[in-house]
Formats: structure tokens, C-alpha cells, sequence
């Protein structure tokens, strides 16, 4: 689970970028974000994924992860 679920549009770019940057195709930043806040219009992570790190019968081990990708934070959940 990222730290904050915004980070989930800057690591969609960086990844895009990478792509391009080897040569392949991938999405321009206006089509990253648009793609990014349809996903979230439909199922917003506050919402959907929240309630799912809450259950533990749905997440009983939570990774948190940092802006950069490096866990910063280990939670485990008891049924």
C-alpha cells in the first residue's frame, strides 16, 4: 500500500517516461493523468482501498511503501 495513494499517478509517469525513454511507446503526461483520475473517479483508493487494508481477512500483512518504492512500514493484522 502506498503512503499516500497519490503516489500511484507520479510512479504511472516515471514509468511511462521510462518506457519512452527506451524507445518504446507509452502514454503522454495529459493522457496519464486523465487514465489516472477516470481509475479513481470510479474506484477511488480513499474509499476502496482503504476499507480492504482494513479488513484482515482481506490484507493480513500490509507492505507500506515510501514515494520511492521503499517499504517504510510493515503492518500485520490479526483475524
Amino acid at each position: 500500500a502506498a503512503e499516500d495513494y497519490r503516489y500511484s499517478k507520479m510512479w504511472r509517469l516515471e514509468a511511462e517516461h521510462r518506457m519512452k525513454a527506451q524507445g518504446k511507446s507509452g502514454m503522454s503526461d495529459a493522457d496519464i493523468n486523465d487514465f489516472v483520475d477516470y481509475f479513481w473517479s470510479a474506484l477511488h483508493p480513499e474509499l476502496h482501498l482503504q476499507a480492504a487494508l482494513e479488513d484482515p481477512q482481506r490484507a493480513e500483512l500490509i507492505l507500506h511503501l515510501d514515494r520511492d518504492h521503499s517499504p517504510c512500514r510493515v503492518q500485520l493484522q490479526c483475524a
